[in-house]
């Protein structure tokens, strides 16, 4: 490849696949797939194990410490890992599916695609925002959209890359341009609980050893003031 975009903080790794296919400037997005992974398009947020490999070998550097670095700075399979991997896995082979993406359904916050044009440059998708059991906005606590809000048109698509925060809905919505009231506001125990997973996502080592996993989980718990089996 050319160039492929750093990753951005909390950014999840098809929001980078995007980025690459508006600064490439390919007509059609058949062509960044193929550029990317050598295939077919298929549903950018399903990006298990062989499609970031796929993705690595086109990179510099050795294609496994790629893979695995892409894996953990930009996916959401760290976090599923290590709920398995806590001996907390019950029911996780579902979650194991959704958290890559299975249900095509891409969650966005408008403010943070506001603040991130503004600050980084460039709107983005957030890792944090994309977890199966986050609603709402862990840093502004509004609602998380995966629809357009004047059409109700899905910000993801079937088989095809996420663009709508930066080239707006097929009806012209403009992500990047709008602020909207989000509807009915978050619950205190939903805004807790995406701030707790959003930091719990990100400080996950690259190295972490599954006997500390538990711990892990338990020191961020406390830290953020929850007391329950302390």
């Amino acid at each position: 490849l050319p160039f492929f975009p750093s990753s951005l903080p909390d950014e999840l790794l098809g929001s980078r696949c995007s980025r690459f296919h508006i600064q490439r400037g390919n007509q059609k997005t058949r062509e960044t797939y193929f550029e990317l992974f050598g295939s077919a398009p298929f549903q950018i947020s399903n990006l298990f194990a062989s499609r970031i490999h796929a993705l690595a070998s086109r990179l510099p550097g050795d294609t496994h410490s790629t893979a695995r670095r892409l894996t953990h700075e930009s996916t959401l399979i760290p976090l599923v890992t290590l709920l398995k991997t806590s001996g907390r896995g019950t029911g996780m082979r579902i979650a194991d599916r959704k958290s890559i993406g299975e249900d095509g359904a891409t969650k966005v916050c408008i403010d943070c695609i506001n603040e991130d044009a503004q600050q980084y440059g460039t709107p983005y998708l957030h890792r944090s925002h994309n977890l199966p059991i986050a609603t709402v906005c862990w840093k502004h606590e509004t609602k998380l959209l995966n629809r357009c809000p004047a059409c109700s048109c899905p910000i993801e698509l079937p088989n095809d890359l996420v663009l709508a925060p930066w080239a707006g809905c097929v009806c012209g919505f403009q992500y990047s341009e709008r602020r909207i009231t989000q509807g009915d506001s978050a619950s205190p125990v939903e805004i807790e609980l995406a701030k707790f997973v959003h930091e719990v996502l990100n400080g996950i080592p690259e190295d972490f050893i599954a006997k500390r996993i538990a711990s892990i989980i338990h020191d961020e718990a406390i830290a953020q003031g929850f007391r329950w089996g302390a």
